[in-house]
């Protein structure tokens, strides 16, 4: 399935990157998009780096299915640095640096989980008690403005030395 997507990552994987950096971000807009297919086998872009601007402050979403030597399994990163601080996430570690120092081991597999469970409960409690959406389907077209801002500034094919990179 995933492998016939014309639109692969950024539309069915960082979606979901791109609603968490707007929850902790606030409005964003694509300044500048590289994306592209190194790999044969799928139809859409299995590369992506996406720039993002809003609100005095910026933000880089980079991702890739075709690392060489990288895990099946990929695993996110993240960092965020601000002026009091930083968080960063590299595999199951969260560090939190300035103000506070703190160093979480995180169960990622139960945390899915936990999530997914989360969220299926809230839906049909919401729905059997009339209670508003934690996110309300403006707050998601918001994100899917995101993702078709950053297909429609993806860069040309000629522009993309990269891709000729074995």
């Amino acid at each position: 399935f995933i492998a016939s997507l014309e639109r692969l990552l950024i539309g069915e994987v960082l979606i979901h990157h791109l609603d968490v950096v707007r929850w902790l971000l606030g409005p964003l807009t694509v300044a500048a998009v590289h994306a592209g297919r190194r790999c044969e086998a799928v139809r859409g872009e299995d590369h992506a780096q996406l720039m993002l601007t809003g609100a005095g402050l910026a933000a880089l979403v980079d991702a890739s299915l075709v690392v060489p030597g990288a895990p099946a399994q990929p695993v996110d990163a993240f960092e965020l640095l601000g002026t009091h601080g930083a968080a960063t996430l590299e595999g199951r570690v969260l560090r939190l640096a300035g103000r506070r120092e703190e160093r979480i081991e995180l169960d990622l597999d139960d945390a899915y989980r936990a999530s997914y469970a989360g969220a299926i409960g809230h839906f049909t409690d919401c729905l059997r008690t009339g209670a508003t959406f934690e996110t309300d389907p403006q707050d998601n077209l918001r994100t899917l403005a995101l993702v078709e801002e950053a297909y429609a500034a993806r860069v040309p094919k000629h522009l993309r030395p990269l891709d000729s990179l074995p």
